[in-house]
């Protein structure tokens, strides 16, 4: 019995992307701590943080999508970056380092997230041609 279909199931462009995204995402959950943050803004990186790094390991996993949509994932990717960068803009008072590494993380996970979804969308193409 072949294993060619897991084959065609991954991608490292995909995988690895998410995988940065995902380690991003840790790190923006423990930010607030870390960067001594206080308030709300402490709350919104923690569940940012862990939407972001769930999202990303879900990708990184399973590259193609699997059940859901292979977009899905990697668009939550892209909007929690979004809303971590804009919330340090925006919504909450963050000053000193922490809003730097917001600005920072925020940008690098959305960006992450675009690499990650033309990937995704590339190899859900490429499986469906094959099949």
């Amino acid at each position: 019995m072949s294993d060619h279909g897991s084959l065609e199931r991954t991608d490292p462009m995909t995988q690895r992307a998410a995988g940065l995204a995902g380690g991003l995402g840790a790190l923006i959950l423990v930010s607030g701590v870390f960067f001594t943050g206080n308030g709300l803004v402490v709350v919104n990186n923690v569940l940012s943080g862990a939407i972001i790094a769930a999202a990303a390991a879900y990708t990184a996993s399973v590259p193609d999508g699997g059940r859901l949509p292979g977009i899905l994932a990697p668009v939550v990717l892209f909007l929690g970056g979004v809303w971590v960068l804009a919330a340090a803009l925006i919504v909450f008072d963050v000053s000193g380092i922490l809003y730097w590494a917001s600005l920072v993380l925020g940008g690098l996970v959305a960006l992450l997230a675009l690499v990650s979804a033309y990937g995704s969308v590339r190899l859900s193409r490429r499986s469906a041609t094959r099949a």
